[in-house]
């Protein structure tokens, strides 16, 4: 393990320990005026694409990627004979009528695989799923999403827990872990959201602690 590397995150990872997130925050509503990066950010499944298009959109340039929510079967093979990470996220099933992604988890697996949030709305009710790219949840129900509907939309706190409960983070970061390659995976799996902005942050100091402890467990190179 490369332990000078390794203490460099751990000084990064102490600075954030004093870190405090606003685990109470609740977007007043996922549905309502937003910028158009904003609405790429949850409209667009593509991880990549999205990427591009909200940076386009945000810096006024013209728009050089499709920026649809799906694309079609051939243009995703076209893009995966490219480089296999362009296909992440464009195998997401697409989103329902009057459904936006709250959440998502993106992994830095070879064809960057993601998990999604989503939210529908339907008369006095938001209806929350969970959807990945390989089979949609229902039926039978693959993943834990409690509440599964609410009249109101999630807390971070909530969102949080969604994503723990199913170990969208923690559990595909200790898969991939060897032993001797901490600081080459412990951002394994990323967070981000259109709604929440401290979500990224909060799963970034996550990832840290976690490589903080596997510092604070290595022996010191210095000691004979």
């Amino acid at each position: 393990m490369n332990i000078e590397i390794l203490k460099r995150q751990k000084n990064a990872g102490e600075a954030m320990m004093f870190e405090e997130f606003d685990l109470d925050f609740r977007p007043k509503s996922y549905w309502g005026p937003q910028s158009l990066a904003s609405y790429f950010g949850s409209h667009i499944t593509g991880e990549l694409r999205r990427k591009a298009a909200k940076n386009e959109a945000a810096s006024g340039s013209d728009l050089a990627v499709p920026t649809e929510p799906t694309l079609d079967s051939t243009t995703r093979s076209i893009q995966g004979s490219i480089h296999p990470w362009l296909m992440g996220g464009e195998y997401l099933p697409p989103l329902r009528p009057d459904e936006v992604e709250i959440a998502r988890v993106t992994l830095r697996s070879v064809t960057m695989d993601v998990f999604s949030i989503r939210a529908r709305r339907s008369g006095e009710r938001i209806y929350y799923r969970l959807v990945d790219e390989y089979k949609e949840q229902e039926p039978p129900r693959r993943f834990v999403v409690k509440p599964r509907w609410a009249k109101n939309p999630l807390s971070m706190r909530q969102v949080i827990s969604i994503i723990d409960a199913n170990g969208l983070i923690d559990d595909y970061k200790d898969l991939n872990f060897d032993g001797t390659n901490a600081e080459d995976i412990f951002d394994f799996a990323t967070a981000s959201s259109e709604f929440y902005p401290e979500l990224a942050a909060h799963f970034d100091h996550q990832n840290r602690k976690w490589l903080e402890e596997l510092i604070r467990q290595s022996p010191d190179d210095d000691t004979e």
